[in-house]
């Protein structure tokens, strides 16, 4: 099934269900895991998530086999929370500090405070960023 232009779509299967939120488990695969070598090769990589879908008023079952889908700017903006600026901080903690310390370890070390804190700060939103992404369940 292809998803509407502007959407990501994950099939999933339903493995709960209560009254405020219908929990999902999709499984994350990456780019690589259809590769005939998968077996043996150590970059195939596949994870299996559950997200929370508020229910719309259909009625949904343990088990039951979904399409899961999340606006293509939510994604966007989820690789731009969990890679994109990571890097960007931890590239300017560097420069920075090591053009003031002239010291690789002290700046190595600045970089992952630095990215310690912004990963801290991350989790301790982890509730207000969790309502930008909605995700709901496709017809």
């Amino acid at each position: 099934m292809d998803p509407s232009p502007g959407f990501i779509a994950h099939p999933g299967v339903v493995v709960g269900v209560h009254k405020d939120c219908v929990k999902v488990k999709i499984e994350s695969v990456s780019a690589c895991a259809s590769c005939h070598a998968q077996g043996v090769c150590t970059t195939a990589d596949s994870a299996q998530k559950i997200v929370d879908v508020k229910p719309d008023g259909r009625l949904f079952h343990v088990g039951d086999v979904v399409t899961v889908v999340l606006q293509e700017q939510q994604g966007l903006l989820a690789v731009l929370l969990a890679y994109v600026f990571p890097v960007l901080l931890v590239l300017m903690a560097l420069t920075t500090s090591m053009s003031l310390t002239r010291n690789e370890l002290l700046s190595g070390c600045f970089a992952i405070v630095g990215l310690m804190v912004y990963y801290a700060v991350l989790f301790s939103q982890r509730h207000r960023i969790k309502k930008q992404f909605l995700f709901f369940i496709e017809l």
